[in-house]
């Protein structure tokens, strides 16, 4: 039988060009530093360093206020060195570590400021203050000089292709802006590539899967000129286009199922948000739509459709879905560090540009003053997104039913408790019935009850002999009385051993305490009598909480058994077990005729009592003075000292009522069986009171101007679009409708060119979120505008952009370029950035993953849902949770969990952006870290069995054969009589029968795999 066992020498045998660096490979983009610095970096030095370590004073001799004063230094030498946090001198005074080094001196930085200032000298400490203090003052914004920046300007009404050489060549008009650059640099374009190569690029560009084996055979076979276009249209069509083109708006929109920072609590809900994204591409939803209900859905007026109501309710999720500090207390920074994250994420996913460096003071590169950043800011604080701001905040959820489904839910609501309080109240009445009964016999009660104690077994939870569960006598239980809970995440589980004196039916009781609901499955002797057992909640997790729960009868035989409680997560706060004979008749509530337990039930009276002594001491008096005495327990036995089985109750009730509360449980099962399904909430945002906001004075809350700024937009496009109208309300609505409008020149240009970035590698501008005056210019700027003039021309519609480009002639080039040529192109334009071929790109870590479950077989295509397995703000990774995210599913990797500061190892080694932020641009990396991953990893290993097994099912005879259909499925071509040739002498030469296995992990992890081109 196959069984994957990973040979280290083998793979790289077989595929050591897959440990190769990609010279492609990039890192972290110097814009992103230099955008860390101006929105995290120079707001600290401005507000705590610059006054001793400025122009005007220089303690030490250290100047803080631009680069050449800390790279110089002061008494003590250089201030940090860049790259190194361990010996950057600013750093360990901002510590606190040493006692005679401390910065700044009048208090500790916040640990989070500190944290900033450790990554910002990870990163190499980049700082563009070239200048001493000129730099932090607040000029005046040139904006008539800004106007003419490319980005600003209009977008042309008409642009003109221009006129080629080459005339045979294009495909389309896209193609000849592409020539025309190449011919004037003296370079021609590659050939086009083969047909499967072509294939298998517009498959995973579109879908992120690779083609079928039997798609691209029907492809090649197809000769017709239409051929490309029907490929083409049957994926646009597919769902799985929709899946990967969400891809790229989720990593914009900082998608996560996780709040991450100090309170990392579940948001599980927020898939919700990603498959009405999802759905949004799946429909073609135009972009101009798209943008409104993201953000301002909730403002839209219902368009009468149930499932497109909650699409665009659900999609204001991109303005609640970013990182919040909940537990911060100061309740206004909270609101404003919001307001800033929502800028942030807003104008570089729409517009392309960094407005939120203008929190603190002008934006120092671009034409957007503190001014504009305070009107919109005004709109986002005029916007609810939490639904309490208390000790910890609560996040705003909107409820997605529609009316009908509220409707339906309030009337059974209203049913149900009616039939509650009926229930109630004829159960009450039963019960007291029974109860005076009792009374009247309770001497006899307690003399019956001290009989079934003698012949009752007792054992304390914490006698467990087997198992991981904690003993604790220090949070929940004290030293006197302990508790048994939860222990490290994951699986819980314990045993117990007791003897039974006599053979017969003893009734199970369990003493525990729970907040909420944690059913265990409860064995005796290896046989199962309870899937859910002790799932009752008593009120709270503490001592005085625990209740005793009759949990099952059982047949014992006389002598020793074992009894198990397993949980796959949490369990209940476990106190005592009792065995009872059952029977109906009473028993005492704990053992209090066991002496051994009398201390410690004393000591546990006395804590509880402590806080009272002061009021009594007379009545407490003899209690603490003799914590051995017996007379309090007896007391209390005497008045509680026995309770009745549940079951037999009712038994006692009168005829007449039994059939009254038998009635009404059944009128209440028919209700249960119609209970509409649960609310669908999700992270989303409301209007709040409208609100202008006055500047904030180097971005504090606290140091206000005394005018508020009027709610609008930036003040750069005023000439092209006049400022949104808000007559009422936050202003979000009227916002949205200026972020697309036709006239805006930014939109459509910044979505134009992110889907070219994501079919070439990179934007005709090569910054995607950057089209500010130190962003780079577009490469092909005719190109880039008469894309976006027939974008908005033509509907919108992103399905008709994708669909132009992959058409395109520019798109259909080889990766691959030999000759003089090559040589040429490669000396004038070594980067590639006129297109003289087609860009190979390593694919992104969703991409890698899909692709390999594709080849194993076992792809899960089912749409939707969450993988996440944790309840809405719990925490999701903490000892009594565990980390409920489930990520080995095989469902597409868009599915799996995103939680921040704890991503899954696929999607942290393969250079997935930190979900936190808004992610315009993945690095490519490759490092031995993922080479290492794709031969040792478990999920690879279990891949490339599946893959094996599956080969050897569509192939069973035929070894040939075998190593072919190895390569089409993996690479999308036949292999070459070579690669069949050495793949049979390893084969043979190895001899053993994990070969195939490992012959199929070679091909996961070869560059041609990996790589898209």
């Amino acid at each position: 039988m196959l069984v994957s066992r990973p040979s280290f020498a083998a793979i790289v045998a077989l595929a050591g060009a897959a440990l190769a660096q990609d010279p492609a490979s990039t890192g972290p983009s110097p814009t992103d530093d230099l955008e860390f610095f101006e929105r995290q970096v120079r707001p600290l030095f401005a507000e705590h360093c610059v006054r001793c370590h400025g122009q005007d004073k220089q303690e030490s001799g250290l100047r803080l206020d631009h680069r050449e004063g800390w790279m110089r230094g002061g008494d003590r030498g250089p201030a940090l060195v860049p790259g190194d946090v361990e010996h950057s001198r600013l750093v360990h005074a901002v510590r606190y570590r040493d006692p005679e080094f401390q910065m700044p001196p009048d208090g500790r930085l916040p640990d989070a400021a500190i944290l900033v200032l450790e990554e910002w000298v990870r990163r190499g400490a980049p700082d563009p203050r070239d200048a001493p203090s000129a730099t932090l003052a607040h000029g005046a914004v040139d904006i008539e000089a800004a106007r003419r920046h490319w980005a600003f300007a209009p977008v042309s009404d008409a642009i003109e292709a221009p006129p080629v050489a080459g005339g045979s060549w294009p495909l389309d008009d896209l193609d000849r802006f592409v020539l025309a650059r190449l011919e004037r640099a003296g370079l021609t374009p590659a050939p086009d590539a083969d047909q499967r190569s072509w294939l298998r690029r517009v498959t995973l560009d579109l879908t992120g899967l690779p083609p079928a084996p039997d798609d691209i055979e029907r492809f090649v076979q197809d000769v017709e000129p239409a051929a490309f276009e029907r490929v083409v249209d049957r994926l646009l069509a597919s769902p799985q286009y929709a899946e990967r083109q969400a891809r790229a708006w989720l990593d914009l929109s900082r998608y996560a199922d996780s709040n991450g920072l100090d309170e990392n609590l579940a948001l599980a809900n927020a898939w919700r948000y990603r498959d009405a994204v999802v759905r949004a591409f799946d429909r073609d939803q135009p972009y101009d739509e798209f943008v409104r209900w993201q953000v301002a859905g909730d403002l839209v007026p219902s368009l009468g459709d149930p499932a497109l109501d909650r699409d665009r309710l659900a999609l204001t999720g991109f303005l609640a879905l970013g990182p919040k500090m909940l537990a911060e207390q100061d309740k206004e920074k909270l609101v404003m560090d919001v307001v800033d994250e929502q800028i942030d994420v807003l104008t570089k996913a729409v517009l392309g540009l960094t407005v939120s460096c203008a929190r603190c003071h002008d934006h120092k590169f671009d034409p957007i003053s503190q001014r504009d950043y305070y009107a919109l800011a005004g709109i986002l604080k005029s916007t609810s997104c939490f639904e309490n701001l208390d000790h910890v905040s609560r996040w705003r959820e909107l409820d997605l039913s529609t009316p009908a489904e509220r409707a339906a839910r309030e009337t059974w609501q209203a049913e149900s408790r009616h039939v509650d309080a009926a229930l109630a109240k004829a159960s009450a009445e039963a019960t007291h019935r029974v109860d005076d009964a009792l009374r009247d016999r309770r001497g006899a009660h307690l003399l019956a009850g001290l009989a079934a104690a003698k012949r009752a077994v007792w054992f304390e939870a914490e006698s467990f002999a087997r198992g991981n569960l904690i003993v604790d006598t220090t949070n929940w239980g004290t030293p006197a009385l302990p508790i048994v809970r939860t222990g490290s995440g994951g699986a819980q589980h314990a045993e117990w051993d007791f003897e039974t004196p006599h053979a017969g039916r003893q009734a199970l009781h369990v003493r525990f305490a729970a907040k909420e609901s944690r059913p265990v499955r409860l064995l005796v002797d290896g046989r199962v009598i309870a899937e859910r057992a002790l799932e009752e909640t008593t009120g709270d997790w503490f001592g005085k909480d625990q209740r005793w729960h009759v949990v099952a009868e059982l047949d014992l035989a006389q002598g020793a058994h074992v009894l198990r409680l397993e949980r796959g997560e949490s369990i209940p706060h476990l106190d005592r077990f009792a065995l009872v004979p059952a029977g109906g008749e009473p028993w005492p509530c704990d053992p209090v005729g066991d002496e051994s337990l009398v201390p410690g039930l004393v000591r546990a009276a006395a804590d509880h009592f402590a806080s009272a002594r002061g009021a009594g001491d007379a009545v407490l008096a003899p209690l603490f003075a003799d914590p051995e005495s017996g007379e309090f327990v007896a007391r209390l036995a005497a008045n509680d000292a026995f309770q009745t089985r549940e079951a037999p109750l009712e038994t006692d009730w009168p005829p007449a009522m039994r059939e009254g509360v038998a009635a009404l449980r059944a009128e209440r099962a028919q209700l249960d069986a119609r209970k509409p399904p649960e609310v669908p909430t999700a992270p989303g945002v409301s209007d709040g009171a409208p609100v202008d906001v006055a500047i904030h004075v180097r971005g504090n809350h606290r140091t206000l101007r005394s005018e508020t700024t009027p709610r609008g937009a930036l003040a750069i496009l005023d000439r092209s679009l006049p400022q949104p109208a808000i007559a009422s309300g936050s202003g979000r609505l009227e916002l949205a409708q200026w972020l697309v409008d036709p006239r805006n020149p930014l939109t459509a240009r910044v979505i134009v060119n992110r889907v070219w970035q994501g079919h070439f590698g990179r934007g005709l501008a090569a910054q995607p979120s950057n089209f500010g005056l130190r962003g780079e210019a577009p490469t092909h700027p005719e190109l880039l505008d008469a894309l976006a003039r027939d974008f908005v021309d033509g509907g919108w519609s992103l399905k008709r952009l994708h669909r132009r480009i992959v058409l395109s002639r520019t798109y259909r080039q080889s990766s691959l370029a030999s000759g003089a040529g090559a040589a040429l192109a490669g000396e004038r334009d070594p980067e590639n950035l006129l297109l003289a071929r087609y860009p190979r790109r390593r694919l992104e870590a969703e991409a890698i993953r899909d692709a390999m479950l594709f080849a194993s077989g076992r792809l899960d295509l089912t749409l939707g849902g969450t993988q996440l397995g944790t309840k809405n703000r719990d925490y999701v990774t903490n000892d009594q949770s565990g980390n409920g995210a489930r990520y080995d599913a095989p469902r597409r990797t868009l599915y799996l969990p995103v939680i921040r500061n704890a991503l899954s190892d696929v999607l942290s080694l393969f250079d997935y952006g930190d979900p936190s932020m808004s992610n315009d641009a993945r690095p490519r990396t490759a490092v031995a870290t993922q080479a290492l991953w794709l031969m040792n990893s478990p999920f690879v290993g279990e891949i490339s069995l599946a893959f094996a097994r599956r080969l050897l099912v569509e192939e069973p005879h035929d070894l040939r054969a075998r190593i072919d259909r190895a390569h089409r499925i993996a690479l999308a071509r036949p292999a070459t009589d070579g690669e069949i040739d050495r793949a049979l002498r390893w084969l043979a030469r190895t001899g053993d029968e994990q070969a195939l296995v490992l012959f199929c992990q070679a091909l996961l992890c070869c560059n041609e795999f990996l790589d898209l081109a």
